[in-house]
Order: structure tokens, then sequence, then C-alpha cells
């Protein structure tokens, strides 16, 4: 059972205003996970697994890095609006 708090995230327009506004991860950021990453991972990079993905902007950021990236989100609404908007060939959606 979903909890009233996620269910708040869980309709089409809530998804779409969120994927709109939502900001991107700063670049900066991205620069020390994969920094950090190429320190203590073998290249080059197996799966990256984003929980709580929402709409796929942080999935789609590490796309570039991985061979796979698999974005999950306990609202279909929200993975329905990342698997429309942000699509790559190595990014799944659940």
């Amino acid at each position: 059972m979903i909890s009233s708090r996620c269910q708040q995230y869980d309709r089409p327009d809530q998804a779409r205003a969120y994927s709109q506004f939502r900001p991107d991860p700063p670049k900066e950021l991205l620069e020390v996970v994969i920094g950090y990453l190429e320190q203590e991972v073998p290249d080059p990079f197996g799966l990256a697994v984003d929980v709580g993905c929402g709409t796929g902007q942080s999935t789609l950021a590490l796309a570039p890095y991985f061979r796979s990236v698999l974005g999950c989100d306990v609202s279909k609404f929200q993975i329905m609006e990342a698997a429309l908007c942000r699509k790559a060939t190595n990014v799944q959606y659940r």
C-alpha cells in the first residue's frame, strides 16, 4: 500500500509539473560522484539504480557513465513521465 505522502505524487498533473520544474542535478555533484566511482570501481561502470527517480532527471544524468541505468519510483505517473521525456538507449524506468 502506498502512503498518502507518496500518493500526492501519483497524479498525471503532478508528474508533469514535477518534470517541468524540478532542476537537473548540479554538474558539480555528478562530477564528484563519478570521480569517486572512478577511484573505487573498475571501469566501465555496469548498472546504476536510481531509487525514487521521480521523472528521471538524475537517472538520465547517470546514463553516459553506465552501461545501464534503472530508475524506480512508486508513482506510475512519475515513471510514465520519465519514460516519455527522459529517454536513452541504456535507461529503463519501473
